[in-house]
């Protein structure tokens, strides 16, 4: 067995685990462990454990495998592990094992794109002889735990009962007929376990020799199973007298004789045996058990005899069938996979190695077919069997062996064999297309060169007589070791010249000498119990690399066990080389021989090993040791982990510590042993040359920088080994924090002078774990950056050496360093790498028959041209990968399908993985873990895997799935909080379902992911600091060398703000306010715990002063300092005044936090008994001694300090920078309830008050209010000389609506005889430079239109207008100083587009809207809101129409608003407008409050006035309630057959359940306007749930079209009811009223269509699908659907512009601001760094707001993750994307495909900021585009 095959160890419950993906596992950690402790182990369902189950993989290809990964494993650890003394721990729970499911990559040939930019391969097989180390470790690791701990693990399992047979069981059950058995063990009985419910047999019988006779049916029978019958006879020896029979059988339904599943008998002549008792199978234990009503006597032989049947599954173990088809034909064979416990599913066995006994087999088969089994063949005859035709082959007895080693094959495959000049028969067999091409003959060749090494090697003969190797189409391993019949994947030994590369060569070349290694070491002397493992495989691992060395000697393959084995996966390879090597290899040959013929045909444990080895010792003069061989030996394998040893050449001191990769982990193991070859130079030493010893070396740092200089300057003078030690030796102590990561990191700078594979090969394997950490951050560019220019020479070497790439490198590993090259220069940007990847794949392409790409790099060229092409390359590789007759070839098309950046390509793909038509089984697990290494593809990977967990789990459970190399392969990149959060709730999720063997798996990729946080926050600043200063430039301030600190500052200070908005605590004061709320007393609530005031008291006037300093003070706050006096009125008696307050610190007025008093001439007050801040419902709360008085004035005064912090709300800061000078305004944002953040205040909408107030403020500072300000004054306050600015008293008006303003504005205004006095405000620049014209112009005219409208003078006597550069709303309606965003207020015609200038006359209108409704008459409550924006919105479009009337503005309220907000509306998570609780009305109602129904009253009276009558159907109120008072709408159904109108309630989802119920049943009073056939009709009034017009009904030319927005008559259907048509129909659609088809046809006119309307609703409705479709295989066909229909568009407007150089009736620039928006995101998504960073020096640089929200929201259009990642960062800085903008940013990159997991991990990562109120995370208000030409660039980027 090869441990990187460690494949199903047990297949029960722990399933697939991937050996490269189990990282630090160290089996010295699985050391000590006693079985009695470990429970319910059963190394009986420890399977196929295989190093070679890596298939295919060729380290040198294999990308983003980084064996830094699978660190620390160490097998050679698990010494004098007793299974006995393991407990609890079930091998049934540990199932599928398998390191080669990573199956078919090969490491030459992977390009660099499949790993992590940038990787070389990290430590991955160089040579596929290093595969027998990289895979043998992880599995054999996992193995090994998992084995090691079932050793005899009955022995202490001697407690704890598991079942009995009693009758009733399977015992007296008869057999079921059928392949599939379903009989379970009876409920297990009170008291000591019985021996059937042990794992482990006992030592009472053990087998002599079996008889099995097989017949595997390749057809399915009638239920559609393919099946095999079978027949057994054991002949077994009696070795203590029982009455007791134990043998494993799993999976079998048995005839039954007499009653009973088997038939037991003596040999001829011996006496007869006893009578069965009783029978049955014992399912957990897989036992058919056999209780006698006798005893079987030691010493005596039995035969026992079964009948069965059993299923001949496709799930890869036991007896199974694989299927492949060849010529167009579809075959089927039988093959077998029987390590670790699957023999029992073949025929009833004494499963456990040590239970070692002869097979005489024989085969019944289809006729053609032929059979073939570990022995030879002695005969095969054709018989009827039946009334069945059948040839049966019968086979001699083997040798004898351990069940796991006996295989058997039924197939149509041929052979090549070799000349019969040896007594040992070779043969080499696959598909016969395969052999007949000659793919085996290399296979062939080698076989018999490394059999004849290992007879002179081991000294002993080879075992048998034959030697067949088979290459299977399916299977679960990469090889398994089957003594004389080795079956491997086809990649592991069959090779094409033409189509196979270096790398398949090596790796057919390091697998084939793994498995002949095993016929001795493993086979002929194999290990008593699982816990010895790693000595079967680590040897096999160590001898193997010799023997490809013989084979193949011009390769140098010894020296890469340094990167495969040494310190990187698995220890016991590199142990016994530490061992062969300080022995002598003779010395070490010699004592190999003795053990091997002492032992053969036996089983051994490892110390017979080492007493063999010291007999070499003690017989070979001049050996010298310290101590014995086992003394020795026993400190490497029964201790964990490997030392340190630390070299200080200043004083000589030598000294050793145990390594440890954290620092910080405590080691909890404890050792019985308590954890130098050197080479000098001129001043400089080195330890380890030829790294002959296992552990890693540490100097002092005057010895590391002579080493560096001499690397710079000579490295040649340092063996290339030793320049690979050293980079590997510095990149772990730097993990561990032994030694600076800057000092690994100058390691590298020499590479640019290196040429030599080794060295490279140890950088990029330790540069990966660099790259999967770093490519979704800020660090990726510098370090993409600084490796493109360290392999740029390698890259030029390569291209010169090969005469621009005609030619193949002679060298071996000269050929692996150009694979690096090429791949590395391509994943780093190289462009002429690119280029070549690119011409050679599109070469190909266009001839398909002849590929031009060495087979060298294919995988690199595969890769590379995917990752930048599109579907169209993808899908040729996909018929190319199904059309591949080569394995080699199949692989690494498979793989490389897995490196486009497209998500729907490679959502399309991870589904093909569940379908076996599409990606065999055996393949299923790399592939998805391939996509997984795609940095645009992990996240989808693990949607996917999260959301199949249990199908996959459930379907593949107990076959070819790696579970455990699914989690840890997923998560490898896995560094957020964010991500450690998804994981452990995938686990919680899942406990149900289960994980099998990905149980361990996912707690090390929790342990991992933690490891991975904690060495970004260490090393993330140092690593880019490094690289900044080795590029020569600083990076752009703050992003990056954002240190983890400030970041963790920033998003301390953003949850502690969040927890402000949600907790309502204090916020940072410059005073200590050290009061509390109250605990709430028991009972019912008080005043206080309520949210809203009580009825007692109403504000009449405040007067406040307010100072806001716009410097720090000494704690770095900036603070505002006031006092408020508020006159109120008392409504009713009351002892208690609550008035809102928060984040205010207060003065104290005789100990209390206000001062009551009485206007002069009244009664003074009752006195203040005490006062406090209820920080949950923000009161200040004053109870008093006595009572107010209900109708008189009180007078409450205050003085409080704030923080006028950036939060954008209350009163705040806003910073921004105007020539070269940083400036600070202060200014408000009171809606809905921070007024109270600014001073006390009755902070509800029904209070209405008059305000006066005065601003105290810098001199040289201006300050702004709702009301026009008395002349300012300079006056000293506290010692500093300041402007005061007292304002006269405002109109009656509610909190929210008040404003203030403090800075170095200038403003326009309108002409000084206006009525009306109109001011724009904004920075000195922008005023300058007429950004406020346009809104200065517009202002006027909409104020006149909406006196009119309203029938109703503006209310104030000015009107101020500011545009601020930070704000969290795109406007706020104070009244008389509205407050707006920069984009909303200022236009620049030259760099601001048609939509920019709509955005700001419509949000100019909505706002002045408010100045009547809304401020003048205001809503009680907040739930009348709807009313209040609903009717600014609706007559905001009137307004904008009367002030542009060439627009036709009015009609784009049905698209911009009345179809968006139906979309939403149409959900059961909708609400009613409104719940119960213009002329006329305005007047009724000024200076006051209202709810809806006074609306509706009002517009009574003018119905009633009208002449003549409206005839409505209902009163207004009646008509509104229906559409107010209860949630959606209705869906209106016209039959045109029958004149028939219906409705019904609206839903999106016809299956949600609506649970509100409406009073009024969910109808509606609707009016009905409507056309018939082009002619507009009389409106109706559908008043019930259906009625009949049989105006209505059509002839067979007539058409009708319900809900008109038009007057007059037309021919053809208007524009807007177009756009109608195709907004209902896809709206139906997704509520399945109409077919989706239907929807989807209304789109086919728009290939005529040029109105703007119809385009834009369709493009809104087409974006649901693409939202949904863009990740999977639909968006490639719907993307070129709408090329389509685009297109006639496009080139419209290519002639009307003049191929775009013009625009009409405007001016030219080069880009038109109308296509600035596209244009940027089109040219950003294409580019790259250099792109992106161009965009964002001229966002930094413009002061144009609406120049920099393009920028803005065009750098989310990126295809870098690590540069949306970065983004992303930025918007917690508030310096680089300002807070109102952060939201906009966030959205936009979540828009973008590739920028949704990113944008929810920080969004998660960072919930606080959802509560803070930064622009764009609450609603704002969004007009229309108007420019069709931005809708026609959009769409063609998108699908181009």
């Amino acid at each position: 067995m090869c441990v990187h095959d460690v494949k199903y160890i047990d297949a029960h419950d722990v399933e697939n685990i991937d050996a490269h993906d189990v990282e630090n596992i160290d089996a010295h950690d699985v050391e000590n462990i006693d079985a009695h402790d470990v429970e319910n182990i059963d190394a009986h369902d420890v399977e196929n454990i295989d190093t070679h189950d890596v298939e295919n993989i060729d380290a040198h290809d294999v990308e983003n495998i980084d064996a830094h990964d699978v660190e620390n494993i160490d097998a050679h650890d698990v010494e004098n592990i007793d299974a006995h003394d393991v407990e609890n721990i079930d091998a049934h729970n540990v199932e599928n094992i398998d390191a080669h499911d990573v199956e078919n990559i090969d490491a030459h040939d992977v390009s660099q794109e499949q790993r992590p930019p940038g990787m070389g391969k990290g430590y991955y097989l160089s040579k596929n002889m290093a595969l027998a180390g990289l895979l043998l470790a992880a599995i054999a690791l996992v193995t090994i735990i998992v084995l090691s701990v079932v050793y005899d693990q009955e022995r202490s399992r001697n407690r704890g009962p598991i079942g009995d047979g009693p009758p009733g069981s399977e015992a007296s059950s008869s057999s079921s007929s059928t392949a599939t058995p379903s009989s379970s063990s009876s409920t297990p009985p009170p008291g000591p376990p019985e021996p059937w419910q042990r794992y482990r047999l006992p030592d009472t019988l053990a087998p002599v020799s079996y008889r099995i006779t097989l017949w595997p049916r390749l057809q399915p029978d009638q239920q559609g199973l393919f099946i095999f019958t079978g027949n057994s006879t054991v002949e077994f020896l009696c070795l203590k007298d029982t009455d007791l029979i134990l043998i494993h059988a799993n999976k079998l339904n048995f005839t039954l004789f007499q009653g009973h599943q088997a038939r037991l008998a003596a040999p001829p002549g011996d006496p007869p045996p006893p009578q069965i008792l009783r029978s049955w199978l014992e399912v957990e234990t897989e036992y058919l058990v056999l209780r006698l009503d006798g005893m079987l006597v030691a010493g005596l032989s039995y035969l026992l005899h079964s009948q069965f049947q059993g299923e001949l599954g496709d799930n890869l173990e036991g007896f199974y069938r694989s299927q492949y088809t060849e010529d167009g034909v579809h075959k089927v064979l039988a093959t077998s996979q029987m390590q670790a416990t699957f023999a029992r599913q073949a025929f009833p066995c004494f499963d456990e190695p040590a239970l070692k006994a002869t097979f005489s087999v024989v085969l019944t088969h289809p006729p053609g077919t032929i059979a073939l089994s570990n022995s030879r063949e002695m005969e095969s005859v054709e018989m009827e069997l039946d009334g069945v035709s059948v040839s049966r082959t019968t086979f001699e007895p083997t040798k004898r062996m351990s069940t796991y080693l006996l295989a058997f094959i039924v197939s149509n495959f041929t052979f090549i064999e070799a000349p019969q000049d040896s007594e040992v028969q070779v043969r080499i067999w696959g598909r016969g297309q395969a052999i007949a091409r000659g793919h085996g003959d290399y296979a062939l060749n080698v076989t018999g060169a490394i059999l004849n090494f290992y007879e002179r090697y081991y000294n002993t003969s080879y075992p048998l007589s034959k030697s067949d190797q088979v290459a299977l189409p399916d299977f679960s391993a990469g090889a398994m070791e089957n003594w004389g019949l080795v079956t491997y994947r086809e990649t592991a030994l069959l090779y094409d010249p033409s189509a196979s590369s270096t790398g398949n060569k090596e790796r057919v070349t390091s697998v084939v000498s793994h498995e002949l290694a095993h016929m001795w070491f493993g086979n002929l002397v194999t290990l008593r119990w699982w816990n010895d493992l790693w000595l079967n495989e680590g040897f096999a691992s160590y001898v193997s690399y010799l023997g490809v060395d013989h084979a193949e000697p011009s390769w140098d393959i010894r020296d890469h066990i340094v990167l495969f084995d040494v310190h990187k996966v698995f220890a016991g390879a590199a142990v016994l080389r530490m061992l062969s090597e300080f022995l002598s290899e003779p010395v070490f040959a010699k004592g190999l021989s003795s053990y091997l013929n002492t032992f053969a045909f036996s089983n051994t444990v490892y110390t017979d090993l080492w007493n063999h080895l010291q007999q070499a010792v003690d017989s070979t003069p001049g050996v010298s040791l310290p101590h014995t061989v086992e003394d020795i030996m026993n400190r490497w394998v029964l201790q964990m982990g490997y030392p340190v040893v630390t070299v200080d050449t200043r004083t000589g001191r030598i000294s050793q510590k145990h390594f440890l990769l954290d620092p910080e982990a405590q080691v909890e193991r404890a050792s019985p042993y308590n954890h130098m070859i050197l080479q000098e130079g001129d001043g400089w030493l080195l330890a380890n040359t030829n790294v002959s010893g296992y552990f890693r070396v540490n100097y002092d740092l005057e010895n590391w920088e002579r080493l560096l200089t001499l690397l710079h300057t000579d490295h040649q003078a340092i063996p290339i080994i030793n320049r690979a030690q050293l980079m590997d030796d510095a990149f772990n102590l730097a993990r561990a924090k032994v030694i600076n990561t800057t000092l690994a990191l100058r390691l590298t700078a020499y590479l640019a002078r290196e040429r030599d594979y080794i060295p490279w090969e140890a950088a990029l394997g330790n540069l990966n774990y660099y790259f999967l950490m770093f490519d979704r951050t800020d660090v990726y560019g510098p370090l993409q950056a600084y490796i493109r220019k360290q392999i740029l020479p390698l890259f030029e070497y390569f291209r010169t050496l090969t005469a621009n790439w005609t030619q193949v490198p002679q060298g071996h590993n000269d050929q692996y360093n150009q694979i690096n090259a090429i791949g590395v220069a391509c994943n780093m940007g190289v462009k002429e790498c690119r280029e070549l990847a690119q011409r050679w794949f599109f070469q190909w392409m266009a001839d398909p028959e002849h590929n031009p790409i060495h087979p060298n790099l294919k995988t690199t060229v595969y890769c590379n041209a995917l990752a930048f092409g599109g579907a169209q390359e993808w899908d040729f590789a996909w018929r190319m990968f199904q059309n591949a007759t080569v394995a080699t070839e199949s692989a690494r098309l498979r793989l490389a399908l897995a490196c486009t950046k497209a998500p729907w390509l490679l959502n399309r793909y991870l589904q093909y993985t569940l379908d076996p038509t599409k990606i065999r089984k055996q393949d299923a697990t790399s592939t998805i873990q391939a996509v997984a290494r795609n940095v645009v593809g992990m996240p989808l990977a693990w949607n996917f895997v999260r959301e199949k967990w249990s199908y996959i789990f459930k379907q593949y459970g107990r076959g070819s799935f790696s579970f455990s190399g699914l989690i840890s392969g997923i998560t490898k990149r896995f560094s957020t909080e964010f991500e450690l959060q998804e994981l452990k709730s995938f686990k919680e999720q899942n406990l149900q379902a289960g994980f099998g063997s990905a149980t361990l798996a996912l707690e090390q990729a929790i342990e991992k992911t933690q490891a991975n946080i904690r060495w970004l926050a260490d090393t993330r600043g140092q690593v880019l600091a490094w690289l900044s200063g080795e590029a020569r430039k600083a990076v752009a301030a703050g992003a990056a060398l954002l240190s983890a600190g400030a970041l963790v500052s920033i998003f301390t200070l953003s949850v502690l703000y969040a927890q402000e908005k949600t907790n309502q605590e204090p916020a940072p004061s410059p005073t200590t306010d050290t009061s509390t709320g109250t605990t709430p007393p028991p009972g019912p609530p008080e005043p206080w715990q309520r949210y809203r005031l009580p009825d007692t008291l109403a504000p009449i006037s405040y007067r406040i002063t307010l100072w806001p300093r716009l410097q720090p003070d000494q704690q770095g706050l900036f603070i505002f300092k006031g006092n408020s006096t508020v006159e109120f009125l008392c409504l009713k008696d009351t002892d208690l005044i609550l008035i809102h307050a928060n984040k205010l610190n207060f003065a104290l007025f005789q100990g209390h936090r206000a001062r009551l008093a009485a206007p002069p001439g009244d009664p003074p007050p009752p006195a203040v008994r005490d006062a406090w801040l209820e920080a949950e419902t923000q009161y200040l709360v004053v109870r008093l001694e006595g009572s107010l008085k209900a109708d008189r004035t009180y007078l409450l005064l205050t003085q409080f300090v704030g923080e006028l912090a950036d939060d954008l709300g209350g009163f705040y800061r806003s910073t921004y920078t105007e020539d070269g000078q940083e400036k600070i305004l202060a200014t408000t944002q009171m809606e809905p309830t921070d007024a109270r953040k600014a001073f006390p205040c009755f902070d509800e909408p029904a209070m209405k008050a008059v305000f006066h107030l005065t601003l105290l403020h810098p001199t040289g500072t201006v300050a702004l209010s709702n009301s026009i300000s008395y002349d300012p004054a300079n006056v000293t306050v506290d010692g500093q000389l300041v402007t005061e600015t007292r304002f006269q008293a405002t109109e009656l008006m509610s909190t929210y609506l008040l404003a203030f303003v403090v800075c170095e504005f200038d403003f326009i205004s309108s002409p000084a005889k206006a009525p009306v006095l109109i001011r724009i405000w904004a920075r000195k620049q922008a005023i300058a430079e007429g950004q406020g014209d346009y809104a200065l112009q517009k202002t006027g005219p909409i104020l006149n239109f909406f006196e009119k409208y309203y029938s109703s003078p503006y209310p104030l006597s000015k009107s101020d207008q500011v545009a601020l550069p930070d704000f969290s709303a795109g406007a706020m309606e104070n009244w008389g100083l509205i407050t707006y965003r920069e984009t909303a207020l200022l236009y620049n015609q030259a760099f601001s587009s048609n939509a920019d200038q709509e955005w700001v006359v419509t949000v100019i209108s909505h706002e002045l809207a408010h100045m009547w409704f809304g401020n003048l008459v205001t809503m009680r409550w907040w739930n009348d809101l709807w009313l209040n924006e609903g009717f600014a919105t609706y007559v905001s479009y009137l307004g904008a129409d009367a002030a542009e009337p060439t627009w036709n503005i009015k009609d784009l309220l049905v698209v911009n608003e009345v179809h968006r907000v139906m979309a939403v509306d149409a959900l059961t998570t909708s609400h009613p407008l409104s719940s119960r609780e213009e002329e006329t009305y305005l007047d009724t109602f000024k200076y006051n409050n209202t709810v809806s129904s006074d609306l509706w009253k009002h517009l009574q009276v003018a119905v009633d006035r009208a002449s003549p009558g409206l005839g409505l159907p209902a009163s207004v109120e009646d008509i509104m309630n229906r559409w107010v008072l209860q949630m959606g709408y209705p869906v209106v159904t016209v039959d045109t057959r029958t004149g028939r109108i219906s409705q019904k309630h609206f839903l999106l989802d016809p299956e949600v359940q609506v649970e509100r119920a409406s009073p009024y049943n969910y109808e509606w009073i609707v009016p009905i306007s409507w056309m018939k056939s082009g002619a507009v009709q009389d409106p109706l009034w559908l008043t019930t749930k259906e009625a009949t017009n049989t105006g209505m009904i059509t002839g067979s030319t007539d058409w009708l079209l319900v809900n008109l927005k038009t007057s007059g008559f037309y021919r053809d259907i208007p524009e807007i009811n177009r756009a109608q048509l195709i907004s209902d129909a896809f709206n139906l659609a997704r509520a399945q009223l109409v077919n989706t088809t239907l929807a989807l046809r209304t789109t086919l006119f728009l290939v005529r269509e040029r109105g703007y309307t119809p385009w834009l609703t369709a493009s809104r409705n087409l974006n649901y699908y693409f939202l949904m479709f863009d990740r999977s295989g639909l968006y490639g066909p719907m993307q070129a659907y709408m090329v389509k229909q685009v297109t006639p568009l496009f080139d419209h407007f290519r002639n009307l512009t003049g191929n775009w150089s013009k625009i009409p009736d405007t001016h030219t620039d080069q880009i038109h601001p109308n296509l600035r928006s596209a244009v940027y995101c089109g040219g950003i998504a294409a580019g790259g760094q250099a792109e992106w960073d161009f965009a964002w020096r001229m966002y930094k640089n413009t002061n144009i707001a609406s120049e920099a929200r393009k920028l803005l929201s065009a750098m989310a259009c990126s295809q870098k993750p690590w540069i949306l990642t970065r983004y992303l960062q930025y918007c917690l800085d508030p310096v680089k994307v300002r807070k109102q903008d952060a939201a906009t940013v966030i959205n936009s990159i979540a828009a973008n495909a590739l920028g949704q997991p990113p944008g929810l991990g920080l969004c998660a990562s960072q919930l606080g900021l959802s509560v803070q109120r930064v622009s764009g995370w609450g609603s704002t208000f969004h007009p229309p585009k108007t420019s069709v030409e931005v809708i026609i660039v959009i769409i063609m980027m998108m699908n181009e």
